[in-house]
């Protein structure tokens, strides 16, 4: 998703994602420093994660 461009990544955790939102932004964090991560906790029920690019 980065590969066309991209300065901020928003992650919204699920139910049951927090642990995963956590190593999705740590990865991200560590391969794309130059790129703001940000992690809400969203609670949602279906989806585990959603990730948004801008």
């Amino acid at each position: 998703m980065l590969g066309g461009g991209g300065e901020l990544v928003t992650i919204v955790a699920g139910v049951d994602g927090a642990e995963l939102a956590g190593r999705c932004a740590a990865h991200l964090e560590a391969t794309h420093p130059t790129v703001d991560v940000v992690v809400y906790e969203g609670g949602q029920e279906r989806y585990p994660l959603l990730v948004a690019v801008e």
